[in-house]
């Protein structure tokens, strides 16, 4: 059986590797790059959906390696934790770019410029007035279940236990007064 030589995955060959980086080792960034580019890019495909993005974040994250392994400190941590620190940070960073990105151009084509707030403000009141006159209509019983469920944002199994109401008692009115205010704001 032959002698194997140190595995570069191993946690000191990867701190050796490292502290060579540190120096401006080109070959031990390449030994390292091989030693941990399929871990790190499955990390951040985990992260990251899109290969390709994946494939741009392992090249930041490796960009980013050669500027710090110079402060690389096994007594911090070992070295595959250090480096998928970096790596899942990169991943997290593309994702809220991307997010960011998309946030500005979906904002980007709302037509604030048509917006009449005054006109929108009337209309709301109008609205409110409206749904005012047909809760007035509402027996006591139903409008209080609606009031719960809707307005207080109880389910109706905490409305029920509110009002001390059956729990059926409660959705019947809730269904019956739903239909009363279809009813009056549709103006049947």
């Amino acid at each position: 059986m032959q002698a194997r030589t140190s595995d570069p995955a191993s946690g000191g060959e990867l701190e050796r590797l490292i502290d060579a980086v540190g120096e401006g080792d080109q070959e031990a960034f390449s030994r390292l790059y091989d030693a941990t580019a399929g871990y790190l890019l499955a990390l951040i495909r985990r992260i990251v959906v899109s290969q390709a993005h994946a494939e741009d974040v392992l090249q930041e994250t490796f960009l980013q390696v050669w500027r710090r392994a110079p402060g690389f400190d096994p007594a911090r941590g070992s070295a595959k934790a250090w480096l998928a620190v970096m790596a899942r940070g990169r991943a997290i960073d593309c994702v809220r770019s991307s997010q960011s990105r998309r946030d500005r151009e979906r904002s980007a084509y709302r037509p604030d410029v048509d917006r009449d707030d005054v006109a929108e403000a009337v209309a709301a009141g109008e609205q409110r007035d409206e749904l005012s006159r047909a809760m007035a209509g509402l027996s006591a019983p139903a409008r209080a279940c609606i009031e719960a469920v809707y307005f207080r944002a109880l389910t109706h199994r905490q409305a029920a236990q509110a009002l001390g109401m059956p729990l059926g008692t409660v959705k019947t009115h809730v269904r019956n007064g739903i239909a009363h205010l279809r009813g009056a704001l549709e103006g049947t």
